[in-house]
């Protein structure tokens, strides 16, 4: 059996014993005393002569007298005694007048002539470190008692078979017979380079063969077995039980299995022959091992000036290399350099610096689609982020509702104001008019001066881009009206035109090619075909028909199917630039649950003198286009009304 430190084996494993213990009290004197007064009132026979000896403390020494105050002997009060451990008293083997000296740091073996022949470092002025030189491992199964008691059957000789019947083996080893001899051979040669080890069961059969053999006088069987002995010529023999049920079993640094701790002394005496004492590094230099390391870890991740693939290598490489320094260091200089403590430190490190980094690009990954956002449609940064390719040119045909607005009069109202009020008025126009169309899902095509351009159902779809467009569209004319009012009632005040202001939007649906156009070097989203001219021009037709608001029948329709509550007027059927057949154009009015009773019976007139002008019912058209003329939203100014009356005019010949 052998003693641990509980304090400093943290782990399940030896690797602190105390070597020695140094007792020095009362207690050894007193346990001596009374030993002695047992034994002499054993051997004495006193007790019929009516004396008794016992045991009663005097100054500094136990007196043992009997009942006539007799002294029979005497015990120091205090013993100074201590006790060494196994493989310090197996290292004086061999050497003659040695001693051992002890101190805070060390233990030092003096040898005759007081030369130092093992020096033995210590902690704690008593505990060693054992310095494990291998596995415990063996291939030969021990016999159990039990069965070498009841014998074996099998037909080969094994060492069950020789407790059985010894002198039947004897003698066939002594004839020559081959299968007697060859079972045994390989007994001879270790079975672990490092730990040989054999069962004491097998040492005592061969033992009673060999004295049995020498009574015989049988040669051959004498030499085998000091043949099989050889192994243990010139070495230390340490005897200990290896029987679970006597609790003398443990883990050792090489693995959790149940090994005897008898290998506890073999390898502390091994640490102390061969002067191969762990060297642990101290506690400061511990420290500094951490800093540096987690130090080189952050440097190669955040101060190394190279490439981003080379550099996440360098830390792994450092963490690598460290590791295998701290174990060539102990292989070749028994040097215990912690590794959980710096490789943890390491390791937390580059998951700081990894995590850090990985914050800071995302961050200038959002902060940079933020800024690419202002430049291109919000919903267009996350299509190309979400490909994970590089934007190429081209684009793809779809069905998509056009949006054109432009400022009524804006070239008047920039001559009022000076270049840096434009600037700020245009910023707050198109700040304002940008978030109504992104809250309808509408996609930012381009602004063009004054005019924004806007694109619906690309480039995700929407299949109610129409009525959205129309929805965008209403949104910007009230925006206009609320802003009039807080420029002419503001801190900021603009002039009287500029309280005045009008948008003028003109929507249709229809096929375009919608996608990446311009050159490699420079290129935006964007839409083309005729159905994006069309929304251009009706956006223009705005101007002749006096009206904010003008959308193709394709859209019209299609609004209606999403939104019922829509209103529209019939404007005309018109030919545009560029566009041979005729296109069917409405005013969007806004909402019917919006529209006032004025509002609706204008409708109403405007809408039956269209039909008298169709059907060439001139002076009709005309009585009713003046009466819907009354009822417009700007009164006096150009109307749809207006532009009729002048029509029919022209018609019948009728000056103005």
């Amino acid at each position: 059996m052998i003693d641990t430190s509980e304090s400093l084996n943290l782990n399940n494993y030896v690797q602190w014993v105390p070597v020695h213990v140094r007792i020095s009290n009362n207690q050894p004197s007193l346990f001596l005393a009374n030993g002695i007064t047992r034994w002499q009132n054993s051997i004495v026979d006193l007790t019929r002569q009516g004396v008794r000896v016992r045991a009663i403390s005097e100054d500094e020494t136990y007196k043992i007298v009997d009942q006539q105050g007799r002294e029979w002997n005497e015990v120091p009060a205090t013993i100074d005694m201590r006790f060494l451990a196994a493989a310090l008293r197996l290292a004086e083997i061999g050497l003659e007048g040695v001693r051992w000296e002890f101190d805070e740091d060390s233990l030092v073996l003096i040898g005759k002539d007081d030369e130092s022949l093992r020096n033995v470092p210590l902690r704690g002025g008593q505990h060693l470190a054992v310095n494990w030189f291998s596995a415990w491992r063996t291939l030969y199964e021990e016999p159990h008692v039990a069965e070498v008691l009841q014998g074996a059957d099998d037909d080969e000789w094994t060492f069950l078979g020789i407790a059985r019947n010894l002198e039947q083996w004897c003698d066939e080893v002594e004839a020559g017979v081959e299968n007697a001899v060859v079972p045994f051979r390989s007994w001879a040669y270790s079975n672990d380079l490092y730990n040989p080890s054999v069962s004491i069961a097998e040492v005592l059969i061969l033992y009673d063969a060999f004295l049995y053999a020498e009574e015989k006088q049988f040669s051959k069987v004498t030499a085998l077995i000091r043949d099989l002995f050889v192994q243990f010529s010139d070495a230390y023999i340490l005897v200990g039980p290896t029987d679970p049920l006597l609790q003398d079993l443990g883990p050792t640094p090489f693995g959790h299995g149940i090994t005897p701790r008898v290998a506890v002394h073999g390898n502390l005496l091994k640490t102390i022959l061969d002067q191969r004492h762990l060297q642990f590094l101290p506690q400061p230099y511990v420290a500094a091992l951490v800093f540096f390391l987690t130090l080189a870890v952050m440097l190669s991740l955040t101060g190394f000036n190279t490439g981003t693939h080379w550099r996440w290598l360098v830390a792994p490489f450092i963490l690598v290399s460290f590791v295998l320094f701290v174990v060539l260091l102990f292989s070749l200089k028994d040097i215990v350099v912690p590794v959980v403590a710096p490789l943890s430190s390491g390791i937390a490190a580059t998951m700081f610096v990894v995590g850090l980094r990985l914050w800071k690009e995302e961050s200038q990954r959002l902060r940079i689609r933020r800024l690419f956002g202002t430049y291109v449609a919000p919903d267009v940064v996350d299509l190309m982020v979400e490909a994970e390719e590089d934007p190429k040119l081209g684009g793809n045909e779809r069905v998509i509702t056009a949006f054109f607005s432009d400022i009524v009069s804006f070239t008047s109202i920039s001559e009022q104001l000076s270049a840096a009020e434009v600037v700020e008025l245009i910023n707050i126009y198109v700040e304002e008019m940008t978030a109504l169309l992104v809250r309808e899902k509408g996609t930012l095509d381009k602004y063009i001066g004054d005019a924004i351009v806007g694109i619906f159902n690309a480039p995700h779809d929407l299949p109610d881009h129409a009525s959205r467009a129309c929805y965008t569209a209403l949104a910007f004319s009230e925006a206009q009206r609320k802003l009039c009012i807080n420029w002419s009632s503001g801190e900021k005040r603009f002039p009287a035109l500029v309280c005045q202001m009008r948008t003028r939007i003109g929507l249709h649906s229809g096929l375009a090619v919608v996608g990446n156009m311009g050159s490699s070097q420079r290129f935006s989203y964007t839409m083309m075909g005729d159905c994006v001219n069309l929304a251009a021009r009706l956006e223009q037709l705005g101007k002749v028909y006096g009206v904010d608001i003008i959308v193709s029948d394709t859209t019209r329709r299609d609004a209606l199917e999403r939104e019922p509550d829509f209103v529209f007027r019939l404007l005309d059927v018109t030919r545009v630039k560029g566009r041979e057949a005729p296109v069917q154009i409405y005013e969007l009015m806004g909402m019917k649950s919006h529209l006032s009773e004025q509002e609706e019976r204008c409708i109403e007139l405007f809408e039956e003198g269209y039909t008298a002008f169709e059907e060439s019912d001139l002076l009709k058209a005309k009585e009713l286009f003046l009466s819907a003329s009354k009822l417009e939203r700007r009164g006096d100014e150009m109307s749809p009304s207006q532009l009729y009356i002048s029509r029919c005019n022209q018609m019948m010949d009728v000056p103005i």
